[in-house]
């Protein structure tokens, strides 16, 4: 883990991850007090703007919805009823609660029998300690992910330059979190070649209406003995581009092979791991994969390594 190249990049970006942690989780927690406290302008605001949809009502420490109990017909032919719930769970930028809701609500049956006899629902709210607890794990888990994707994304990219030539300087020029990080990272080689790797986030809408983000990560400004290139990064790096590419390739097709092996190696585990299957039949299929994964061995093509400059403390991390 000593004198990684970039060990100190990875160590600067994850000292970040607290911070950003402890910001989305601050946001996270006024959204929700607030809308504990304003629970009553919430339920009459919706039923003022939604005369047709699921009546609710202010109950202590929560509130009340009808339930939809209309033939499974009118409810495919008809659409769903808007429902005081959806104004609760969707709010902002918290795009999970909607899914995570009954993890901070607890859900009571209002009137007894099956399910076609319930008129309502009743929502109480958590207390604030379990509340806090719960909307933290999911703000750690997220946050952590959304980094570990930007450090994967900037260790592979920066991995490939230093495969065509080895790397000498990776600074960080600019960092803002806009959900994911927007960074702006300046990259130096051995043979005098410079550039910067950007990412970004783009938002988009699919042709469903639903909106998703995108992450570019980019390079620009590739310059060679100070002078501006229009190649591609991994040409304008490479003394000898064609059998770079050559070995990129077979890189690719390595890693695939052994993603296939990997999963043969799994189903004979776990074929041998089931008791309950016949020895025979487990003996079989056993030589019938290991055939499979001596075949894919041997397809395998012998080339350098690109050198480990990051990988593993990406993965002490992880």
């Amino acid at each position: 883990m000593t004198n990684l190249l970039l060990e100190n990049f990875i160590n600067e970006i994850n000292a970040k991850r607290e911070n950003a942690i402890n910001e989305a989780f601050t946001k996270r927690m006024e959204i929700i007090k607030n809308q504990i406290s304003n629970i009553d302008t919430i339920v009459n605001n919706f039923n003022n703007q939604y005369p047709q949809g699921l009546k609710a009502e202010v109950v202590e420490n929560g509130f009340k919805t009808e339930v939809d109990n209309r033939s499974f017909s009118k409810k495919r032919f008809g659409g769903s009823l808007p429902s005081v719930k959806d104004e609760i769970s969707y709010s902002s930028f918290i795009l999970v609660l909607s899914k995570r809701i009954k993890n901070w609500v607890e859900n009571k049956m209002y009137s007894g029998g099956g399910y076609n006899e319930t008129t309502h629902e009743i929502f109480t709210f958590d207390s604030i300690e379990i509340i806090e607890k719960e909307i933290l794990k999911l703000t750690k888990f997220e946050i952590n992910q959304v980094f570990d994707m930007y450090l994967a994304r900037v260790v592979d990219m920066v991995a490939k330059i230093d495969y065509c030539s080895t790397i000498v300087k990776c600074d960080i020029e600019t960092f803002d979190l806009n959900g994911y990080p927007t960074t702006k990272i300046l990259v130096a080689t051995e043979n005098t070649t410079e550039c910067e790797i950007r990412t970004t986030v783009k938002w988009n809408c699919s042709k469903y209406g639903k909106i998703f983000g995108q992450y570019p990560t980019t390079i620009h400004n590739q310059k060679r003995n100070g002078e501006k290139q229009t190649n591609n990064i991994f040409h304008v790096a490479s003394d000898n581009f064609n059998k770079v590419w050559t070995e990129f390739q077979a890189h690719e097709k390595n890693t695939k092979l052994k993603r296939q092996i990997a999963n043969l190696e799994k189903e004979i585990s776990d074929l041998n791991n089931d008791e309950k299957r016949n020895p025979k039949y487990v003996a079989h299929q056993t030589k019938l994969k290991t055939k499979r994964i001596e075949k894919l061995t041997s397809q395998l093509i012998d080339v350098r390594a690109f050198r480990d400059i990051g990988q593993s403390l990406l993965r002490e991390v992880a």
